[in-house]
């Protein structure tokens, strides 16, 4: 994505259940503020369908990019790995 003005990196472990509510409310508000942004979410190895949900909502979202750590690493090495 060119020209972002604000990105957003969110580590995530096993929260299929909030995915949905979370991005909607981040959309919400970046969107009101009237600047690009992109939303980075990285999955640190989660064994729930919190990668799956990402990439359902990715294929919609150009301004979301998912990535995935195949096995738990923490939040430290998550990051680091976007």
């Amino acid at each position: 994505m060119a020209d972002v003005d604000l990105s957003v990196v969110i580590p995530i472990r096993n929260e299929a259940a909030s995915l949905v509510e979370l991005h909607l409310e981040f959309t919400e508000t970046l969107t009101a503020r009237g600047r690009s942004y992109e939303l980075i979410v990285i999955d640190d190895g989660s064994d729930d369908e919190s990668f799956a949900l990402l990439s359902r909502l990715q294929a919609g979202e150009t301004r979301l990019r998912v990535t995935r750590v195949r096995r738990n690493l923490g939040e430290t090495a998550a990051v680091a790995a976007c």
